[in-house]
């Protein structure tokens, strides 16, 4: 009974000047070599197969970006290391925010002082006008959060 020869597959790896995978196709070796690089991409043979969005190249190798510290940072290509990421953390302190305004919308209808009662509505009045001004504390990593009133 005759063995087939068993193709070793290859990873070419097209990356830009500060080491961001642009693009990676993984095939035989005359597949790998038939990929045209884009003009500014430089071209990285690898024989192991990675996830482009997990990986960077620097001096020559593929490496590892390692998990992010928290969903508020950002991998710094340039200086290869995870950094805060004030934009992204202000968007997703807005986004939780929102969500939470959405959540206790009920309170804003005119029923609701009839179902809550003059004090409570009041309570929820206060604390979605709090949650409207969580933007102005101006830190978006160490934000206090409104409680939400019994009810």
């Amino acid at each position: 009974m005759g063995h087939e020869s068993v193709k070793q597959l290859q990873t070419v790896v097209f990356y830009d000047e500060q080491g961001c995978i642009r693009y990676a196709f993984v095939g035989t070796s005359a597949q790998c070599l038939a990929q045209p690089t884009a003009e500014g991409f430089l071209r990285l043979y690898c024989d192991r197969v990675f996830s482009a969005y997990s990986s960077y190249v620097q001096d020559g190798k593929v490496i590892d970006k390692g998990d992010a510290p928290g969903p508020m940072w950002r991998f710094d290509y340039g200086q290869k290391s995870w950094v805060q990421d004030e934009v992204l953390a202000w968007s997703i302190v807005r986004k939780t925010r929102n969500l939470k305004l959405q959540s206790s919308d009920w309170t804003e209808k005119t029923f609701a002082i009839g179902r809550l009662g003059m004090a409570q509505f009041h309570a929820w009045q206060q604390y979605r006008q709090a949650l409207r001004d969580v933007p102005l504390q101006g830190n978006p990593y160490e934000v206090v959060w409104p409680q939400v009133p019994s009810h």
